[in-house]
Protein backbone atom coordinates (compact mmCIF):
# COMPACT_ATOMS: atom_id res chain seq x y z
CA UNK A 1 0.00 0.00 0.00
CA UNK A 2 1.53 3.21 -0.92
CA UNK A 3 2.23 5.89 1.86
CA UNK A 4 1.09 9.22 1.98
CA UNK A 5 4.81 10.63 1.66
CA UNK A 6 4.85 8.27 -1.48
CA UNK A 7 1.86 9.34 -3.01
CA UNK A 8 2.89 12.98 -2.13
CA UNK A 9 6.22 12.55 -3.99
CA UNK A 10 4.69 11.33 -6.79
CA UNK A 11 1.86 14.15 -7.61
CA UNK A 12 4.83 16.12 -6.88
CA UNK A 13 7.13 15.07 -9.98
CA UNK A 14 3.56 14.81 -12.02
CA UNK A 15 3.24 18.66 -11.41
CA UNK A 16 6.58 19.36 -12.06
CA UNK A 17 6.57 17.82 -14.93
CA UNK A 18 2.99 19.63 -16.15
CA UNK A 19 4.06 22.86 -15.05
CA UNK A 20 7.66 21.93 -17.73
CA UNK A 21 5.55 20.51 -20.75
CA UNK A 22 5.17 22.11 -24.31
CA UNK A 23 6.82 25.64 -23.81
CA UNK A 24 6.18 25.72 -20.25
CA UNK A 25 10.19 25.01 -19.68
CA UNK A 26 10.89 28.91 -20.56
CA UNK A 27 8.29 30.01 -18.33
CA UNK A 28 8.86 28.60 -15.65
CA UNK A 29 12.47 29.71 -16.20
CA UNK A 30 11.86 32.77 -16.31
CA UNK A 31 10.15 32.78 -13.13
CA UNK A 32 13.61 32.34 -11.16
CA UNK A 33 12.01 28.98 -9.64
CA UNK A 34 14.07 27.05 -7.32
CA UNK A 35 13.79 25.46 -4.34
CA UNK A 36 11.47 22.92 -5.46
CA UNK A 37 10.08 20.51 -2.56
CA UNK A 38 7.48 18.06 -1.59
CA UNK A 39 4.26 19.09 0.21
CA UNK A 40 1.09 17.37 0.94
CA UNK A 41 -0.24 16.28 -2.39
CA UNK A 42 1.66 19.04 -4.22
CA UNK A 43 4.68 21.14 -4.84
CA UNK A 44 6.21 23.77 -3.55
CA UNK A 45 8.83 26.57 -5.11
CA UNK A 46 10.25 29.92 -4.59
CA UNK A 47 10.24 32.49 -7.53
CA UNK A 48 11.66 35.49 -8.49
CA UNK A 49 9.11 36.48 -10.87
CA UNK A 50 8.96 40.02 -12.45
CA UNK A 51 5.57 40.83 -10.85
CA UNK A 52 5.87 38.55 -7.97
CA UNK A 53 8.71 37.11 -5.70
CA UNK A 54 7.95 34.46 -3.27
CA UNK A 55 6.31 31.39 -2.44
CA UNK A 56 3.84 29.12 -4.68
CA UNK A 57 2.24 26.08 -3.81
CA UNK A 58 0.02 23.53 -6.07
CA UNK A 59 -1.31 21.19 -4.21
CA UNK A 60 -4.01 18.41 -6.04
CA UNK A 61 -7.25 18.92 -4.72
CA UNK A 62 -9.98 15.55 -4.59
CA UNK A 63 -11.83 16.52 -7.69
CA UNK A 64 -8.52 16.27 -9.93
CA UNK A 65 -7.90 20.03 -10.42
CA UNK A 66 -5.51 22.34 -8.38
CA UNK A 67 -5.22 24.85 -5.96
CA UNK A 68 -2.38 27.22 -6.82
CA UNK A 69 -1.15 29.90 -3.54
CA UNK A 70 1.05 32.53 -4.20
CA UNK A 71 2.98 33.20 -0.28
CA UNK A 72 4.46 36.33 0.62
CA UNK A 73 5.90 36.81 3.91
CA UNK A 74 3.92 33.34 5.21
CA UNK A 75 0.29 34.95 4.02
CA UNK A 76 -0.93 33.70 1.54
CA UNK A 77 -2.04 36.62 -0.43
CA UNK A 78 -3.71 35.29 -3.59
CA UNK A 79 -5.67 31.42 -3.83
CA UNK A 80 -6.65 29.98 -7.05
CA UNK A 81 -8.73 26.47 -7.62
CA UNK A 82 -10.08 24.58 -9.80
CA UNK A 83 -7.18 25.16 -11.96
CA UNK A 84 -6.72 22.27 -14.74
CA UNK A 85 -3.41 20.68 -15.48
CA UNK A 86 -3.12 22.77 -18.96
CA UNK A 87 -3.77 25.96 -17.39
CA UNK A 88 -1.42 26.05 -14.38
CA UNK A 89 1.39 27.18 -16.51
CA UNK A 90 -0.13 29.88 -17.58
CA UNK A 91 -2.37 30.92 -14.99
CA UNK A 92 1.01 31.15 -12.68
CA UNK A 93 2.85 33.23 -15.49
CA UNK A 94 0.34 35.75 -15.47
CA UNK A 95 0.51 36.38 -11.56
CA UNK A 96 4.38 36.15 -11.11
CA UNK A 97 6.08 37.01 -14.45
CA UNK A 98 3.64 38.37 -17.44
CA UNK A 99 2.89 41.63 -17.79
CA UNK A 100 0.97 41.64 -20.92
CA UNK A 101 1.81 42.78 -24.76
CA UNK A 102 4.58 45.42 -23.54
CA UNK A 103 6.73 42.42 -21.68
CA UNK A 104 9.68 42.34 -23.41
CA UNK A 105 9.73 46.09 -23.08
CA UNK A 106 9.25 45.97 -19.47
CA UNK A 107 11.65 43.69 -18.76
CA UNK A 108 14.09 45.45 -20.94
CA UNK A 109 13.57 48.49 -19.12
CA UNK A 110 13.87 46.82 -15.86
CA UNK A 111 17.29 45.37 -16.94
CA UNK A 112 18.77 48.69 -17.90
CA UNK A 113 17.28 51.04 -14.52
CA UNK A 114 19.95 47.96 -12.73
Amino acid sequence: METTREKSVQIAKTIQQQLMAGNGKIKVWSWGANSWSVIPFGITLKVQGFKFKGIVNITLQPNDTYKIELIKNKKVIAEFTEVYFDEMTNLIDEKIEYTGPNYENDVNNAIYKL
